[in-house]
């Protein structure tokens, strides 16, 4: 069961609308959040608490239609970060952003 203790969704604009979880563990929970993405459709579902590490193939967290942007938490628990991102969206990954949340 996905926690939804810490949920948050916004509504930004018509066609447009975030949320984010933390789940304490994705890969077990990976139907229930495709569900929520199929029932929602939520343009950025942005995801906490994955409890991912290196050792699962990252293909093996891919959802039909979003695109996907995982972080490592290099100085607190919980695993990675994961950002499931609409592929109708255009974004781009700022490296000068990424190197900030890698390094301290």
């Amino acid at each position: 069961m996905i926690n939804y203790a810490y949920q948050k969704t916004y509504p930004i604009g018509r066609n447009f609308s975030l949320a984010q979880f933390n789940v304490r563990g994705l890969f077990h929970k990976l139907d229930q959040i495709r569900l929520l993405l199929h029932q929602h459709n939520f343009s950025v579902l942005g995801i906490r608490e994955t409890f991912l590490d290196n050792s699962k193939t990252d293909s093996l967290l891919t959802i039909p239609v979003y695109n996907m942007v995982l972080r490592d938490r290099l100085f607190r628990g919980g695993g990675r970060v994961v950002l499931y991102i609409k592929d109708s969206l255009q974004f781009k990954n700022l490296p000068q952003i990424s190197s900030l949340l890698t390094s301290r």
